[in-house]
């Protein structure tokens, strides 16, 4: 594999992942998001769905989107075209794969970019964790840890990438 062109940058990783973003909450939720300033971590006790998608590859590593479980629920009842009380008729597996959707997505807009840098990777398939008091603390050995902060209409979303360059 011929020698990246573009140095990896914490910048360069922000600015894939902010585009990344943008796209998927405009096409798929019809909503802004921009990136924000200032504390990350969720009130203690607040529920969160936490979406999570692999890369495999010259990029090994993994994305986890972080929401607040209220915004969650607004995000799967917009993806799919539905009010609260529809929603909540289908149950937690709805939002539970809407987020999963909406964080393979995200995984893959930003996989695409660092393909375009000249380092292909693959995704896994997304999983769905619900959980209280979530944080990534530290990163494994093996990777470097990017974290970014986004604002959605007051709505905090917190993404983490854990990734290695091969």
């Amino acid at each position: 594999m011929p020698a990246l062109e573009t140095p990896i940058t914490e910048s360069l990783i922000g600015e894939h992942l902010t585009r990344a973003m943008t796209a998927v909450f405009k096409i798929m939720l019809g909503c802004s998001i921009v990136p924000a300033i200032g504390e990350a971590a969720a009130a203690p006790g607040i529920s969160m769905v936490v979406g999570q998608v692999g890369l495999v590859g010259q990029v090994s590593g993994f994305t986890y989107i972080h929401l607040e479980d209220a915004f969650a629920r607004e995000c799967a009842g917009s993806m799919l075209g539905l009010d609260a009380r529809e929603l909540a008729a289908l149950g937690t597996d709805a939002v539970m794969d809407a987020i999963g959707e909406l964080a393979n997505m995200t995984a893959g807009s930003f996989k695409n970019g660092l393909c375009d840098l000249g380092l292909p990777c693959k995704l896994t398939l997304p999983s769905v964790l619900r959980v209280c008091d979530f944080t990534v603390v530290a990163s494994p050995r093996w990777a470097h840890r990017y974290h970014y902060r986004f604002d959605s209409h007051g709505h905090r979303v917190v993404v983490d990438v854990l990734m290695k360059v091969e």
